[in-house]
C-alpha cells in the first residue's frame, strides 16, 4: 500500500507509511512499518531597483524593479509588489508580475519610496523592503561678464548665465536677475526670464542681460556693482552672485613695433609699423602718427591708419627719425615717442665670370655669369661694356643691360684675340664696377701636302705630279 499526502495540508507533514508484506505460505507470514519526514523550504525574496527619467517629462521618474527571488525546492513562486511614500501608513499593491516598474512625478527636492516584495511558494512566504530615494536635478549654472563701449563715456555690461541642461525636457527654467551697488542694502530686480528646455537644445540653457552705465556720472574713480541670479526649475533653485567694477575713463597705452624693408622698385627704405596699443577700458581707439625728419625741429603728421608705412630716403650717413604715436579713445589720449635709426647705404659688389664657345668660321659666343651682390639686398641694375685690347677707355660700348647676357663676334686676329669687358652694378644710390680681359684662341693654319709622279701618255718627257 502506498499512501500520498498533499504537502499543502501541513507546514510540517509526517508521513507514516506502513508496508505490510505478507508472505503467504503454508507455515508463516511477516510485515514492516517505516516513518519518512519531508520539510518545505521558505523562498528568499530579493530585488534591486534602478531609476530614470521617464519620457523626458518634467520631474517625471520611473522606478524599474528587477526580481531576483529564489526557492531552494525549485517551487513555482508567486509575487506581490507594494509601495508607499516614506511616512505613509498604508501599503499600496501595484503589481503581481515578476519584474515591474512604476512612475511618479517628483514634487519635492527629495522623495523616498518604500517598496516591498512578497514571494510565496504556496505554503510559506518571504518579504523584503527597500527604500528608494529620488532627488531632483538641481539646476547648476555659471555667469560670464564682459564689457562693450558703444560710445565714449558709455559702458555696456553684458552678463551671460549658462545652465547645464538636465535630463528633463520641456522643463521650464526661470532666471531672476538682481543688482545693487556697493553700500546699498536692497537688491533690485531688473529681469525675469522663463526658458523651456527642448530636446533640440545643446548642452546648455543660456540667458543674457545687459545694462548701460554712464561713467561720466561717477563721483569716484571706480564703482562696484553686484549681480545676483536665481535659477529655478519649479522645485529647487540655485543662486550665484558676481561683481563687476566700473572705472572712470582711463587713458589708452600707445605702443608700437617696427621693421625696415626696401622698396624693390625704388630702393627706398620702408619703415613698417605694427601698432600694439591697448586700452584698459577696451574702448575703440583712433591713431595719429607723426614724424620728425633729420635736422628738423617740428613733427609732421604722416598717417592716421592703425599700421602705416613710412617711406624715407637712403642717406650716405647714419640718420635718425623721431616717431610719435598718439592713441585716443575719444575722451583721453596716450602717446609715445621713439627714435628709428637708418643706416647708410652699402654699395653693391660687382662680380662676374664667363665661358666661350666656338661656332666655326671664326665666329665666337661669350656667355657671362653675374655673381654680383648687395649687402642691403637692394634691387640692382646692370650695364655691360666691351672694347678691344689697347683701345682707350672711351672706346667702351654698352652691349647689354641684362643680368647675364651673351656676346658674339668674328675673330679677326690670330692666334689670340683679346677684349676688355666691364660690368657696372647700381642700387640707385651707389654703384661699383669690375673690368676684366677675356681672350679667344683659334690657332694658326697648318700647311701640309704630299705628291705622286706619273708618266703622261707614251711621250717620254711628259710627267704628272699630283
Amino acid at each position: 500500500m502506498v499512501i500520498f499526502l498533499r504537502k499543502q495540508l501541513f507546514e510540517l507533514v509526517v508521513f507514516v507509511v506502513t508496508l505490510v508484506l505478507t508472505l503467504l505460505s503454508l507455515y508463516q507470514a511477516s510485515y514492516a512499518e517505516s516513518e519518512i519526514i519531508v520539510n518545505n523550504h521558505t523562498p528568499v525574496a530579493s530585488f534591486n531597483a534602478s531609476k530614470s527619467h521617464y519620457s523626458y517629462v518634467t520631474h517625471h521618474w520611473r522606478i524599474n524593479l528587477n526580481n531576483y527571488s529564489t526557492d531552494e525546492d525549485g517551487d513555482v513562486l508567486f509575487y506581490k509588489w507594494y509601495k508607499k511614500k516614506a511616512g505613509d501608513i498604508e501599503w499600496q499593491e501595484f503589481s503581481t508580475s515578476k519584474n515591474c516598474n512604476f512612475d511618479f512625478t517628483l514634487t519635492e527636492s527629495s522623495e523616498v519610496y518604500k517598496v516591498k516584495l512578497v514571494a510565496y511558494d504556496g505554503i510559506s512566504s518571504d518579504e523584503i523592503v527597500q527604500d528608494i530615494t529620488v532627488q531632483n536635478d538641481i539646476p547648476y549654472f555659471y555667469i560670464n561678464t564682459s564689457q562693450t563701449n558703444p560710445e565714449p563715456g558709455i559702458r555696456n555690461i553684458n552678463l551671460t548665465a549658462r545652465a547645464y541642461r538636465t535630463y528633463d525636457y520641456d522643463r521650464p527654467l526661470t532666471y531672476t536677475w538682481y543688482k545693487k551697488e556697493l553700500y546699498e542694502d536692497e537688491w533690485v530686480k531688473f529681469r525675469t526670464t522663463q526658458i523651456t528646455v527642448s530636446s533640440n537644445d545643446g548642452s546648455y540653457v543660456t540667458d543674457t542681460a545687459s545694462l548701460l552705465f554712464n561713467i561720466n556720472d561717477m563721483q569716484q574713480h571706480s564703482q562696484t556693482i553686484y549681480f545676483r541670479i536665481i535659477l529655478s526649475d519649479g522645485i529647487d533653485s540655485y543662486e550665484r552672485t558676481t561683481t563687476y567694477t566700473l572705472y572712470k575713463n582711463r587713458a589708452p597705452y600707445a605702443r608700437a613695433e617696427y621693421s625696415i624693408t626696401t622698396d624693390n622698385d625704388t630702393n627706398m627704405r620702408l619703415i613698417n609699423f605694427l601698432n600694439t596699443s591697448s586700452d584698459p577700458d577696451r574702448d575703440p581707439l583712433t591713431y595719429r602718427w607723426y614724424v620728425r625728419y633729420p635736422n628738423q625741429t617740428e613733427f609732421h603728421l604722416f598717417s592716421t591708419e592703425t599700421n602705416p608705412t613710412l617711406t624715407v630716403n637712403r642717406e650716405s650717413k647714419n640718420v635718425s627719425y623721431r616717431i610719435r604715436l598718439v592713441a585716443s579713445d575719444g575722451m583721453d589720449e596716450g602717446d609715445r615717442e621713439f627714435y628709428i635709426g637708418i643706416l647708410p647705404n652699402n654699395p653693391p659688389s660687382a662680380s662676374w665670370s664667363y665661358t666661350s664657345s666656338y661656332n666655326g668660321n671664326h665666329n665666337w659666343t661669350i656667355g657671362f655669369f653675374n655673381n654680383s651682390s648687395d649687402y642691403d639686398n637692394d634691387t640692382l641694375t646692370y650695364a655691360w661694356y666691351i672694347k678691344k685690347r689697347n683701345e682707350p677707355e672711351s672706346a667702351y660700348e654698352c652691349f647689354s643691360t641684362s643680368k647675364e647676357p651673351s656676346y658674339s663676334f668674328i675673330q679677326t686676329e690670330a692666334p689670340y684675340e683679346y677684349y676688355d669687358v666691364k660690368l657696372v652694378v647700381s642700387d640707385s644710390w651707389s654703384s661699383s664696377s669690375r673690368a676684366s680681359r677675356i681672350s679667344v684662341y683659334s690657332g694658326s693654319p697648318y700647311a701640309y701636302f704630299n705628291q705622286t709622279i706619273s708618266r703622261i701618255g707614251s711621250l717620254c718627257n711628259n710627267w704628272c705630279i699630283l
